[in-house]
This record gives structure tokens, C-alpha cells and sequence, in this order.
């Protein structure tokens, strides 16, 4: 199981700051078909990136078995 609570994630981007993920909260069961999509710059890239634990995010990030 994977459980995401509340993360969000923002960078700076020539001193402006852009929110990647605002409070994702989802859980995904073992044995769940999950499918990540949305608009280019919707976050999807960043909430890979943290879970594969290459990123981190600015607010908490629950990861439970």
C-alpha cells in the first residue's frame, strides 16, 4: 500500500514561485492498476519523482506498508 497524505511541492522559477502538487492525498492498494495523467505541468513527472523518493516534497509525505 502506498498512502499520500496533504504533500505539495514548489519551486522557484526565476525567483517566482510555482506550485507543482498542491495537497495530493490518495491511497493506492497492493495490487492496484493506477494510471497518472493530466495536462502537461499538472505535476505528474514531480509526484513520480517524489515517490521514487528522487524529489521531496515541500509539505509531509506519508509513505506506509
Amino acid at each position: 500500500m502506498i498512502r499520500i497524505e496533504n504533500i505539495s511541492r514548489t519551486y522557484s522559477r526565476e525567483g517566482v514561485p510555482v506550485t507543482a502538487l498542491r495537497e495530493a492525498t490518495f491511497n493506492i492498494d497492493a495490487g492496484d492498476l493506477v494510471v497518472i495523467r493530466g495536462v502537461s505541468g499538472s505535476g505528474k513527472s514531480t509526484l513520480l519523482n517524489i515517490l521514487g523518493c528522487l524529489d521531496s516534497p515541500s509539505r509531509k509525505l506519508l509513505l506506509g506498508g
